[in-house]
């Protein structure tokens, strides 16, 4: 029953996050759009047609598969202090 408890919590604590960045980028991306600049709203309507108009999981790919190839690397935190044999290299 704990476990089921701590997976509540998280996926609440995740969906707070996330609603709350994307109220954040949204409203940015809002202002960028409707500004009177073609230099400044251009790119910010490229940026909200390709995030609206590729899946999801197409998005998730790109960030973990194509970033890497090109030397962005996102930080995988949780799961090394999970796992009991990643940890510091042995010299």
């Amino acid at each position: 029953m704990l476990i089921l408890l701590i997976g509540l919590r998280t996926t609440i604590l995740a969906m707070i996050y996330g609603f709350s960045i994307a109220l954040v980028a949204g409203l940015i991306f809002a202002l960028l759009r409707n500004s009177s600049s073609p230099a400044i709203s251009w790119p910010a309507i490229a940026i909200i047609e390709f995030l609206r108009n590729t899946p999801l999981l197409m998005q998730l790919f790109f960030l973990y598969f194509v970033l890497p190839e090109y030397g962005v690397i996102l930080p995988n935190r949780r799961s090394r202090r999970r796992d009991p044999h990643v940890g510091p290299p042995h010299r």
